[in-house]
């Protein structure tokens, strides 16, 4: 992947974004770099993936109706 392009942002039928869409927003092209290595996503970094995988549970929480407030 280059990671000089970026990938045109899909349109949402919702205001609220999902796991999926938080994780996909996360491979835009950003540069990261963890322990000298430049990552190619980081959402397949070891270190990273369980805080992503964590956020991610948190933003689909907001479309589970046992979690909801409102």
């Amino acid at each position: 992947m280059d990671s000089t392009k970026t990938q045109a942002p899909q349109k949402r039928t919702h205001a609220l974004r999902t796991g999926a869409e938080f994780k996909a927003s996360l491979d835009d092209g950003r540069r990261v770099w963890v322990d000298g290595k430049l990552l190619r996503k980081v959402t397949d970094n070891p270190g990273l993936a369980a805080g992503i995988d964590l956020l991610s549970e948190m933003f689909d929480d907001q479309f589970d109706p046992a979690t909801r407030t409102i």
